[in-house]
């Protein structure tokens, strides 16, 4: 079902890209180039695609621009590490962080030490935010919505889209 949209985007049509108006999703890049967002995701896949950082009022215009065309479902929030998979390493409660492994990489310069004895540049994974972690459902390898499952004085963790456990 597609509906007619006569003006729009209303709000920031020169920072926008437009792709195919006949789809439902539209994508929403933090600081990831809009060009380059774009050329990963395929124009032609969604409605829209265009950036947090703005101008103007930031994510209020988006919500007008998603609002004012019924035909999108959804906003997909991009960063430089979507889409990557890796295994939790790491869990820090109090700061809601998590530490995955070739996730979230940044340089460091590091002075020659007895461990390092020639020094250099050395690549180290930092926290994310767990808000920023999706789990996966190892049956179906789609992104879970966690439901949990009482039996036997147990708790389990399940995916709500196969009815599979999460936990082992």
């Amino acid at each position: 079902m597609t509906a007619e949209v006569k003006t729009w985007p209303v709000e920031y049509k020169n920072e926008l890209l437009l792709g195919n108006q006949d789809k439902s999703i539209a994508v929403c890049s933090l600081w990831s180039d809009r060009e380059y967002v774009a050329g990963k995701v395929g124009v032609d896949n969604v409605v829209v695609v265009g950036n947090l950082y703005s101008h103007g009022p930031g994510i209020e215009g988006i919500v007008r621009n998603v609002l004012a065309n019924p035909s999108i479902r959804g906003i997909v929030i991009a960063g430089k590490d979507k889409g990557q998979k890796g295994t939790v390493e790491r869990v820090y409660p109090k700061q809601n962080k998590v530490l995955i492994p070739k996730i979230n990489i940044y340089k460091r310069h590091v002075k020659k030490n007895q461990q390092l004895p020639q020094g250099g540049v050395v690549e180290l994974p930092r926290p994310l935010n767990i808000a920023k972690v999706a789990i996966i459902c190892p049956k179906c390898t789609k992104i879970a919505r966690i439901g949990y499952l009482v039996t036997d004085k147990k708790k389990v963790r399940i995916c709500r889209k196969c009815k599979s456990p999460l936990d082992k």
